[in-house]
């Protein structure tokens, strides 16, 4: 994360083509210092007599004296001068000490400790403290792209006064997320105010890179202090437009190319015989789902999948030529077996509703069997389908199974 940061922070340090830094645009710079292996490496900063143009120091001024002097002149509260962000030991100047990364913020008394004891496993991100003109402190996170911005504003549940430990009433962005309330941001002039700067950054960006090359996603923490001014933070994430879209995205073709061969194991070859059923059916990328035709339907062939090819087939998702099956001619879609089906079904109901037959009371055999023989009539003709009729029905290019459903009615032959 710090490395990140850093990096970006020498792409808005370097000259653009019009020989300037980046200016800002109304945002500021706080004092960042860049710390590897205990040696203190880079200074950035915003200048206010020149237009908050982002300056680094000087090397002879890279001295923890002059971090000490510096922040104490810049911060008005002794009790949060500085926040770092990175790999410190639990105890300041024991080369043993145990390590952990982590952020913190530190106080006049700890940060003189740390300035005059950094020792070769303190590596991260020491950064000067911005009093936020709230009671509690907040930071508004921004996620550029060159299409939309989206704002968010995060506010610490602590308030600033309250008797906590540091790390809990400051933590905003890097701090986990029960110490952070989303609230809703509102006001369209510091809106305004932001996409300004995210463009200005961007053009920054784009005339340092050169080749066109701008930023792709940005993700900027800024915060606005007790004198109304807008101050950068940190950049959590950010990414740069490739060199040339058009062969990314061919590269991502092939890719997916070369995934669709590995999942296909074995190939069926088309036939002669359905070549010509295969010319108007629906395609796809990857290849093709074979109908069977009227005589592999008759045959009971099941539809198989082949891939034809693995290029991209501009008939994508076309509809089937209505010429070729406005004179199709569809199987019968109650064959035999369904009769039968039907006739078991017809027998065991007649089974449920035959009327009690005894010679001592109730019904006589031989009333039992007229109303038996009444049943019987209606079930024939509920579910027994004269041959004498015709259907009309939904005609469908695949198959039947028992997922599909047809609407059938009946016609009396003229």
């Amino acid at each position: 994360m710090a490395q990140k940061m850093i990096h970006f922070l020498r792409i808005l340090w370097a000259k653009n083509s019009q020989g300037q830094s980046f200016c800002g645009g109304g945002v500021r710079l706080p004092h960042t210092i860049f710390i590897e292996n205990g040696v203190i490496k880079e200074w950035y900063f915003s200048s206010s007599q020149k237009n908050n143009a982002i300056l680094r120091k000087h090397t002879r001024n890279l001295s923890s004296e002059n971090i000490i002097s510096v922040f104490n002149k810049e911060c008005t509260n002794p009790e949060t001068l500085a926040f770092f962000e990175g790999q410190f030991p639990q105890k300041w100047g024991d080369k043993n000490a145990p390590v952990t990364t982590s952020s913190i913020y530190l106080g006049q008394k700890e940060l003189k400790r740390m300035v005059n004891h950094l020792t070769a496993n303190v590596t991260g991100i020491l950064q000067s403290f911005i009093q936020p003109n709230t009671i509690n402190n907040h930071c508004y996170t921004v996620s550029y792209t060159p299409v939309f911005c989206l704002y968010k504003q995060r506010v610490n549940k602590y308030f600033l006064t309250d008797n906590v430990a540091l790390k809990f009433k400051l933590a905003t962005f890097e701090g986990p997320d029960y110490l952070v309330v989303p609230h809703l941001f509102q006001g369209e002039a510091l809106k305004c105010r932001l996409d300004s700067i995210c463009q200005g950054i961007n053009t920054h960006v784009t005339s340092v890179i050169g080749q066109n090359r701008g930023l792709k996603l940005a993700v900027y923490e800024l915060r606005v202090d007790t004198m109304s001014r807008l101050w950068l933070l940190w950049v959590s994430d950010y990414k740069f437009e490739s060199k040339s879209g058009q062969e990314s995205e061919i590269q991502s073709i092939s890719s997916s190319q070369r995934k669709s061969r590995q999942s296909v194991r074995s190939v069926t070859p088309i036939q002669q015989s359905n070549v010509q059923g295969f010319n108007n059916r629906p395609r796809s990328v990857n290849g093709i789902y074979a109908q069977p035709n009227r005589e592999s339907w008759e045959r009971g062939e099941q539809p198989k999948q082949l891939i034809v090819s693995n290029k991209f087939i501009p008939r994508v998702a076309s509809l089937p030529n209505r010429a070729s099956t406005s004179t199709y001619t569809a199987p019968p879609l109650i064959n035999d077996d369904i009769n039968q089906k039907y006739k078991q079904k017809r027998d065991a109901n007649n089974e449920k509703q035959r009327p009690f037959t005894s010679s001592e009371g109730g019904i006589s055999n031989k009333r039992g069997q007229q109303i038996n023989q009444v049943n019987k009539q209606e079930q024939e003709q509920e579910y027994s389908i004269p041959k004498q009729r015709s259907f009309i029905g939904i005609c469908s290019f695949r198959p039947i199974s028992s997922k599909d459903i047809f609407i059938i009615r009946k016609r009396e032959d003229s």
